[in-house]
């Protein structure tokens, strides 16, 4: 036969054939077959290839060649960092969705403490008091508080010195002298506030976003 012909002819060494021996007649075939020819062509010139191609045939390690040392210890460099880099984005992943967990619970604990504050509804549609709460700028996070004096009338017919005062309460971070008496006309206001306060805290540690000891 023809085959046997060419083994015969070029032993192991037989030709590749071309696409029109094959009968191949597609443009295309000519293109990636002149391409696969060039690249296999710069592959022969590359150091570390030729190294390890010799050396897998010779079964000997390529280890006198300098240029080819450096290679291979580069490219162990690179597959160092490769799979570091793999296990980085497992970390980020598994991270991302604990963070995802975490969230989720206390989104869902902070959504309960706004309805049952009035903030939301039952159906988590935005009420008016949410809409003034969102108003509202605090240095210390007091918006929730602020809105439910304001809702529960506790500002009504004060006098500017006694909002003052009161709102004090929210910024001052000096201890208060032993001996101090606080007015009469202070005590109730300040008493509406101290019930605000365990109010919104009491809801927070049944709905699971803060403990007791917070």
């Amino acid at each position: 036969s023809r085959l046997s012909h060419m083994f015969k002819a070029h032993g192991d060494d037989v030709p590749t054939l071309t696409g029109t021996e094959m009968g191949i007649t597609d443009g295309e075939f000519d293109k990636l077959a002149a391409q696969i020819e060039r690249l296999e062509k710069q592959l022969e010139k590359n150091v570390f290839y030729v190294a390890t191609t010799s050396a897998a045939a010779s079964s000997a390690p390529a280890t006198s060649n300098p240029e080819v040392l450096a290679l291979q210890a580069d490219y162990a460099r690179f597959e160092d960092k490769k799979r570091m880099e793999l296990q980085l984005k497992d970390i980020q992943l598994q991270l991302e969705e604990v963070s995802k967990t975490v969230f989720e619970d206390e989104l869902m604990k902070m959504k309960s403490v706004l309805r049952r504050l009035d903030f939301l509804s039952k159906d988590d549609l935005v009420e008016r008091k949410a809409r003034v709460a969102c108003e509202i700028t605090t240095t210390d996070e007091n918006e929730l508080l602020l809105t439910e004096l304001l809702f529960r009338g506790v500002f009504n017919g004060m006098e500017t010195e006694m909002v003052v005062a009161l709102l004090s309460c929210l910024v001052n971070v000096h201890r208060t002298p032993d001996n101090f008496s606080l007015p009469e006309e202070f005590q109730g206001p300040l008493q509406s506030l101290q019930e605000t306060v365990t109010r919104i805290a009491e809801v927070s540690q049944e709905a699971g976003l803060i403990t007791s000891a917070s």
